[in-house]
């Protein structure tokens, strides 16, 4: 091990002292043990350590060691959005940010968490909120299975609710107000899609025009075929979010697809007489 802890090291250091000098920017690596098997170089001391998991390494004697700490400590931080992925620890990530680990930290009612707070286990050891060398908190997403991995917009619905609670708890701290457990849910429903330069939510507003308020979008292909290509027609909605039901009646061989994916649809009838309605329906 001697030999790859060297150049694992000598890696590092010099991906940092060039990100350094053509930047002026410091790297972070991940939480690697820092009793390297190498008597000869050492880790670069300006280097910040994201602590993932204990017995990787330990933000007390990190920050002792004069190390900036960064809380991504896995057992509140990590999530596995599409596979059952198992570390040392042996417990699965779970597919959402456990938020109760968040809300009540080490499972204490009431001890809402702050980048602070790392060890679960032992709760006496955590570190001071005002040390300058703890530089706040990252939350992990793992979007990797091979050929079953997640896109973007699945790993959004993943977070999304994440995100505001731990940059609520991470923004406020132990000085801040706390996060009022019993509305915030709400609250990032309302707020969510109301956020500028964005359309993340993918929310489809109701047509005026249908009586219908709960059916959102309805289309029905014309007898006539007026359109300039037949056998290609755009609906022109993109996307959709959450929490919507799509129904489909339909007569023949035909392909939905969008710009992300393409799936195939039951190929029973004739194409020439292929009758497509379409209507998605609110069931938030």
């Amino acid at each position: 091990m001697q030999p790859l802890a060297g150049d694992y090291i000598g890696f590092v250091n010099e991906m940092a002292d060039f990100v350094n000098s053509t930047s002026g920017k410091r790297i972070r690596i991940w939480g690697t043990p820092m009793d390297e098997p190498s008597t000869d170089i050492r880790i670069n001391p300006h280097i910040a350590v994201q602590h993932w998991q204990y017995g990787q390494s330990d933000p007390l004697e990190l920050v002792m060691q004069g190390r900036h700490v960064i809380n991504w400590n896995d057992w509140w931080a990590y999530m596995g959005i599409r596979n059952d992925h198992t570390t040392i620890y042996p417990a699965t990530y779970p597919q959402f940010l456990n938020e109760s680990r968040i809300l009540d930290f080490a499972v204490v009612p009431g001890w809402q968490w702050t980048p602070a707070d790392f060890n679960h286990v032992n709760t006496t050891q955590q570190l001071q909120p005002n040390k300058p060398l703890l530089k706040g908190a990252v939350m992990a997403a793992w979007n990797d299975n091979s050929p079953d991995a997640s896109t973007k917009l699945e790993m959004y619905y993943a977070m999304h609710r994440g995100i505001v609670l731990v940059g609520a708890r991470a923004w406020s701290g132990r000085r801040g107000p706390e996060v009022q457990a019993d509305t915030f849910a709400a609250s990032i429903d309302f707020f969510s899609p109301l956020a500028p330069a964005q359309y993340l939510d993918r929310v489809i507003h109701p047509d005026p025009e249908k009586g219908d308020s709960d059916i959102l979008f309805f289309w029905k292909r014309s007898g006539d075929h007026c359109h300039s290509d037949p056998d290609h027609i755009t609906l022109g909605k993109g996307s959709k979010g959450m929490n919507y039901t799509l129904t489909l009646t339909a007569v023949g061989p035909f392909t939905l697809s969008t710009r992300a994916t393409r799936s195939p649809s039951p190929t029973t009838g004739s194409s020439s007489s292929t009758k497509m309605i379409t209507s998605i329906r609110s069931v938030s």
